[in-house]
C-alpha cells in the first residue's frame, strides 16, 4: 500500500506542476489500487495500469475541453482576410491582427494578394482564395 501511495503523491505532485492533466490518471490508478492490497504485486499493478488507462481513454478529452476552453482567437481569425506579404518556399507569410502568421493554400497566390483564412492547424493559417 505504502508504495501506491507514494505513487499517488509523485503523481498529484507532477500534476500540480504541469497543470497540463498529465499524471492524474496514473493518480486515480494508484488510488484504486491502494484497494487491493491483499493480491501480489503483480496483479496490483495490472490493476494500475488498467484503470489509468481506462480513465485516461474516457475522460481525457471531455475533460481537456473544459481545462481549455473554446478559443476566442481563433474564432476571431477564422473567415478574416489575410493580405499576402511575402512567399518562401509556398509558404505565406503576412500580418493577421497586429500579429506575424504564416499560412498555406491548396491554390497559388501572389504577394499583395488577399486570401481568406479557412482554418488553423497549429501555426500555420489554411488559407483559400478569394472568389472575386
Amino acid at each position: 500500500m505504502l508504495i501506491w501511495f507514494i505513487v499517488t503523491i509523485v503523481c498529484i505532485g507532477l500534476e500540480l506542476m504541469t497543470l497540463g492533466l498529465v499524471s492524474i490518471w496514473f493518480a486515480i490508478g494508484a488510488i484504486v489500487t491502494m484497494f487491493f492490497t491483499s493480491l501480489t504485486l503483480e496483479h496490483q499493478f495490472y490493476i494500475f495500469v488498467i484503470v489509468s488507462l481506462v480513465t485516461l481513454i474516457s475522460f481525457r478529452k471531455i475533460s481537456m475541453k473544459y481545462v481549455k476552453g473554446k478559443s476566442k482567437e481563433s474564432d476571431r481569425i477564422r473567415g478574416a482576410n489575410f493580405k499576402i506579404d511575402s512567399i518562401k518556399d509556398g509558404i505565406y507569410e503576412g500580418k493577421l491582427d497586429g500579429k506575424h502568421w504564416i499560412g498555406i493554400c491548396e491554390k497559388e497566390l501572389i504577394v499583395g494578394e488577399i486570401a481568406k483564412v479557412k482554418d488553423i492547424k497549429g501555426i500555420k493559417l489554411i488559407l483559400e482564395k478569394n472568389k472575386f
